[in-house]
């Protein structure tokens, strides 16, 4: 048969370095002079270099302005088999006149590992082992994969395979590819599994049209009287689609009017983004304009924020507002999302003692001000108890005491990810399997404040010095539960073997068991697939 191919179309925008190593060393050393080798290597083999203008006297955070551009367009052939290997090197240099250009340092990116689409990052570079600095970049990748939204390019007027009961300007998402490379797309509603032809379809942005299981809908305005009825769901309203039916039918959660609303597809829209509806774990207040609550205020207040701990049958729903009522009794109608940013603690939220508070109700014990704790449960007399990692993993607080801590503050918590830090050559511990630069999660914490952390396919509960760790960055090593991961493309035979599972397919993360091996959740193939954590990687 004929080989489908897809356009690989990779733009790299390089805007600058941060931190470099310094290049040169000695008393006549002067500044970094650095420029940038941009590569892409197609199974091993250089498909192209392209090289940055230097940057005379640069020093350690030059600046390309305007920014170095780079594009790099191939066919490359889309199989569901391991053999393909596609990547992205960023060699940085310092530029000598009399002499060999000295390595500053470089690294090395899966394209896999990116996802389609516009988006500025930072990549860490590495000398020798060693930390050399970062490059600063935004990449704009085009190219087909299982889980992006494609339809088929306005220019098509009649596809390959033929339209079926797909219409032009429909939104799908790719599902998977067959052994031709032809890719298999769910146009919800129309067909589960229709067949495009690569170079016939396209990517769309993230605000065209198609639905997925958790998007949020209603129906469309033009729509006076829904096929399946309205039921005590309005005009207006924002639900989430909870699941699509065989037959295409969609199931939508209408919080506090119905939680099972079959909608026809053609029928509906996604809502705007910052519209309505409520849901459990959403942020909530008493609308301004209601004075007199039908339930009551009870020790509630006029601009106090709560998160839905549930929807009850009978629509009325459960709101938790800490310190004040776990379990406060709300009409929807009376109530509004809280604006990003607003106040409130739940379970799970990183808090401090407020810095105006000198004297804690309880007592600082071991805790300082400043540190920063997670939230670990609120009481029934309203008082909470917070995990301060490392000092009192049970410490009492009053809420009126704590604020939500800034974005970024310090402080470990269970599920955090994290590394040993690089200025420790032998933790107190000691190393046992893990090695320097890996990442891991933390589990939990032992009754000295240690942490028991979990590095996958090595270790799942070593044991860490707080203050010899560091939290990372989310792009970092290490898989987490929910984590979307696949069978590395180096990998032919699992250990455990593929089952159901095919190169190439993506699930997530379920569990990480005791002896390391993880569970991962390959929708409609295989939900509970055992998998050897060094088989795998990071989607």
């Amino acid at each position: 048969m004929a080989e489908s191919r897809v356009k690989l179309d990779v733009r790299v925008a390089l805007l600058g370095c941060a931190d470099l190593r310094k290049a040169e060393t000695g008393f006549l050393a002067g500044k970094n002079d650095p420029f940038v080798k941009l590569s892409l290597l197609i199974n091993g083999k250089k498909e192209g270099t392209r090289i940055s203008p230097v940057i005379g006297s640069g020093g350690r955070d030059p600046r390309w302005n305007p920014p170095h551009g780079w594009k790099a367009a191939i066919e490359t052939l889309q199989r569901t088999d391991p053999s393909d290997s596609v990547q992205l090197i960023f060699d940085v240099f310092d530029k000598n006149s009399l002499s060999a250009d000295t390595r500053i340092g470089a690294v090395v990116i899966d394209v896999a590992t990116l996802e389609a689409g516009r988006e500025r990052k930072q990549f860490e570079l590495e000398y020798e082992g060693k930390p050399a600095g970062k490059v600063d970049a935004i990449i704009e990748l085009n190219v087909p994969v299982v889980g992006a939204r494609v339809r088929v390019k306005p220019s098509v007027s009649s596809p390959k395979y033929g339209w079926g009961p797909v219409s032009a300007g429909d939104v799908g998402t790719i599902v998977g590819f067959d052994s031709d490379g032809d890719m298999k797309v769910n146009f919800p509603g129309k067909a589960a599994s229709w067949t495009g032809f690569p170079s016939e379809m396209e990517l769309v942005s993230g605000g065209a049209g198609a639905f997925s299981i958790g998007a949020r809908v209603r129906v469309k305005p033009s729509v006076s009287s829904p096929k399946y009825g309205w039921g005590s769901v309005s005009a207006g309203d924002v639900g989430t689609v909870k699941s699509v039916e065989s037959d295409s039918r969609m199931r939508v959660d209408f919080p506090g009017k119905n939680s099972n609303w079959l909608a026809d597809p053609s029928e509906m829209e996604l809502a705007p983004s910052g519209s309505g509806a409520f849901s459990v774990g959403a942020r909530v207040r008493v609308k301004p304009s209601v004075s007199s609550p039908k339930y009551g205020w009870g020790s509630v207040s006029a601009g106090d924020v709560g998160t839905v701990k549930s929807v009850e049958s009978d629509s009325r729903m459960r709101v938790d507002f800490p310190g004040k009522n776990s379990n406060w009794l709300a009409d929807p109608s009376e109530m509004e999302l809280a604006p990003s940013g607003s106040g409130a603690f739940s379970v799970g939220a990183r808090v401090r003692v407020k810095p105006s508070v000198s004297s804690p109700k309880y007592g600082w014990g071991s805790v300082s001000a400043g540190d920063v704790g997670t939230v670990k449960s609120v009481e029934s007399d309203s008082r909470m108890r917070v995990d301060f990692p490392g000092k009192n993993s049970n410490w009492l607080a009053d809420p009126s005491e704590m604020e939500l801590a800034p974005s970024g503050s310090g402080a470990f918590s269970v599920g955090a990810r994290v590394r040993v830090k690089p200025s420790v050559s032998s933790p107190k511990y000691g190393w046992g399997p893990v090695s320097a630069g890996d990442v891991g999660t933390i589990v939990g914490f032992d009754s000295d404040g240690n942490m028991k952390v979990n590095f996958p396919g090595k270790a799942a509960s070593w044991t860490g010095f707080p203050s010899e760790m560091e939290l990372v960055s989310g792009g970092a090593g290490a898989f987490s539960i929910g984590a979307r991961v696949r069978v590395k493309r180096s990998v032919s035979s699992p250990k455990y073997g593929w089952g159901s599972v095919s190169v190439n397919d993506v699930g997530t993360v379920k569990s990480v068991e005791s002896d390391s091996r993880m569970r991962v959740d390959f929708p409609g193939k295989n939900s509970n697939w055992l998998a050897d954590p060094s088989e795998m990687e990071l989607m």
